[in-house]
């Protein structure tokens, strides 16, 4: 992944790392902290459920900062994933069980303020993944792209003559200068060399050889 703002993306992803960590540890104090408030019983099925979505945003953040194309890829899905689960939680009715028996000023902030700072959390992430990365290799018609690539970079290279060090035509066999032989064969039998051109069918025009190209 390549960033087009290196301090940006940083500060990205540390952020991710620190959020993936809070949304870990913080559930299990808040039954401290909030009164009515609790958590899913250690180490339950429904505890390690919960502990997949922090442990995606800190897996995102780690992958920002080694600058993994996948990190970039993760990051939309995790982004989608925020935001659908925060628009459903301002549809539900019925608190979540955590909260059930919390106030009702703790069901707002869990049901509302929380859902609506991770959309706009999520939703900047996605822009800033967007515009100020780039992934290494294309997921689709990479090897096309870099084929392109290549083939423009040899078309716009100048070449130039070993012998008298004049330029020359890419296709060129023969040095229009000093006569030297660009592009050419040696006959292994005869010791004949000249431009592969004069080497017709692969054979030497002086012996009949055959010879072939390195």
């Amino acid at each position: 992944m390549i960033f087009k703002n290196r301090l940006v993306m940083i500060i990205t992803g540390i952020t991710d790392i620190f959020l993936g960590v809070c949304i870990m540890v913080l559930p299990r104090i808040l039954p401290i902290l909030i009164t009515g408030y609790r958590d899913q019983v250690f180490l339950s099925e429904s505890m390690l459920v919960s502990l997949a979505f922090p442990f995606l945003i800190l897996l995102v953040g780690v992958g920002i900062l080694l600058k993994k194309d996948w990190a970039r890829v993760m990051g939309f899905f995790l982004a989608l994933f925020a935001m659908i689960s925060a628009v459903s939680d301002f549809f539900l009715i019925k608190p979540s069980q955590e909260i059930i028996h919390t106030t009702a000023q703790i069901h707002f902030i869990f049901s509302v303020i929380l859902p609506a700072l991770s959309i706009v959390y999520f939703s900047a992430h996605s822009l800033v993944l967007f515009f100020i990365t780039k992934a290494e290799t294309p997921l689709w018609g990479g090897p096309r792209e870099q084929e392109d690539q290549t083939k423009r970079i040899l078309e716009q290279a100048e070449y130039y003559c070993a012998n008298c060090t004049k330029s020359v035509s890419p296709e060129a066999e023969i040095c229009p200068e000093c006569g030297a032989v660009l592009k050419g064969l040696h006959c292994p039998g005869c010791g004949y060399e000249d431009a592969v051109s004069r080497f017709t069918d692969g054979r030497c025009p002086r012996c009949g050889a055959e010879v072939k190209s390195d």
